[in-house]
């Protein structure tokens, strides 16, 4: 698919307050089908594959739920659910984004590309975030104990960065031990075998997760101490949180 048409397509496609004026922040941002919910990728860049904007929504949604002050996303190429979830931050919290841009179409390779990372600034400054997130270009887990001292403990983690050879459970892993009691993850593209094998690794360590019906079944984990008998026992956020959700997923 072409630029112009893939661009067109993700402007009839977008929904939603936020998803759409955000779009208009990232004018190289493309449809990759003509799906009723498509992917989107920046066409200058092969490989990373960003959310749909109903998953960009949802976790745009938890994070104005949560109130987290601290946020890691492992995996962000342009920066599409990374300004999502920056504009549902307190004024006081600060986002990390942790990506080596060295994902390709063709696997990955030795040397990140220093124009992904310039694309991704790019993008957040035109979506009015020049302050109050950052960015780690070495891989992951390696760098998520550096993080965590300029950060603080993690109070929310969103997995989406290489989906295989195992590299979505060492991403869980590096992050639960930086992570804050309480903190609570997103996994992206849970069909995919590692990563449905990270969120098992999250819940045998006891877990409790809700996946979405999201075209690339995006899914959230919440630690143990949220019971599983009874909504009134939920976390004060999660039923209005559910109505949120609720109002992304009927809209077309």
């Amino acid at each position: 698919m072409n630029f112009v048409h893939g661009r067109r397509i993700a402007r009839q496609r977008t929904s939603g307050a936020v998803s759409g004026a955000l779009l208009e922040a990232f004018p190289r941002l493309m449809a990759t089908s003509d799906e009723q919910e498509p992917a989107y990728r920046d066409a200058d860049f092969t490989g990373p594959i960003a959310a749909t904007w109903k998953e960009a929504s949802i976790l745009h949604a938890l994070v104005k739920r949560l109130k987290p002050k601290t946020v890691v996303e492992i995996g962000s190429a342009s920066g599409w659910t990374a300004a999502h979830m920056r504009a549902a931050m307190p004024q006081d919290g600060h986002l990390i984004c942790v990506d080596p841009f060295i994902e390709t179409a063709r696997g990955l390779v030795k040397e990140g590309s220093q124009a992904a990372a310039n694309r991704l600034y790019e993008n957040m400054e035109r979506a009015g975030f020049p302050d109050g997130w950052g960015l780690h270009m070495q891989p992951s887990p390696y760098v998520l104990d550096r993080v965590a001292e300029f950060l603080g403990k993690f109070e929310f983690v969103f997995v989406d960065g290489w989906h295989s050879d195992g590299q979505p459970a060492r991403d869980v892993e590096g992050a639960l031990a930086e992570a804050a009691e309480g903190c609570v993850f997103a996994l992206h593209d849970m069909h995919m075998t590692d990563v449905a094998d990270a969120g098992m690794l999250l819940a045998n360590k006891g877990y409790h997760y809700h996946r979405f019906n999201t075209r690339h079944n995006l899914a959230i984990f919440v630690p143990n101490t949220w019971p599983e008998n009874g909504p009134q026992k939920f976390p004060k956020w999660w039923l209005p949180f559910q109505r949120d959700v609720n109002t992304i997923m009927v809209q077309a």
